[in-house]
């Protein structure tokens, strides 16, 4: 079982959809969150923002170079993607964490697993402290994708 202290989140899950598309339709992150997890992301060594490869119109994905995308083929959910923000009416994520990592998140409160392919989506940030949690989340992701699994739970 994975091992960082990810804290239980506070309140009723928001509602979701799917199995397609597989969005978070109530509890919708603040449009200025939503903006600071692109921003972030982006900071991120070899991130690219663009398009999604997998999911709706408007998603925008967090694609890593080539050149250090050196994780197993389970750290992307199409090409070089690692996660995708969903459209501002949303402002969910999907992201690729190792499988017991993902349980623990789902596990805790903080997403839902995709009904047929068990892919997280972690719900939206519903303020700055959450915005945080999800952040390391993502990097927690990046870590993946880049190839350090054994770096994946490091929660930091």
């Amino acid at each position: 079982m994975a091992g960082f202290p990810i804290p239980r989140r506070t309140g009723e899950p928001p509602v979701v959809t799917g199995p397609s598309p597989h969005e978070q339709v109530t509890q919708t992150a603040p449009l200025e969150l939503q903006e600071r997890m692109v921003a972030l992301a982006g900071t991120l060594p070899g991130v690219e923002v663009g398009r999604s490869y997998v999911d709706v119109e408007g998603s925008r994905a967090f694609h890593l170079s080539p050149a250090l995308a050196r994780g197993p083929r389970e750290a992307f959910l199409a090409g070089t993607e690692f996660a995708h923000i969903h459209p501002c009416y949303d402002g969910s994520l999907h992201l690729a964490l190792p499988d017991p990592t993902a349980r623990v998140v789902a596990d805790a409160g903080w997403g839902d697993r995709h009904p047929d392919t068990g892919l997280l989506l972690v719900y939206g940030p519903r303020d700055r402290i959450e915005a945080e949690l999800i952040w390391r989340l993502l990097r927690m992701s990046y870590r993946y994708a880049v190839g350090t699994p054994e770096q994946a739970e490091r929660w930091d």
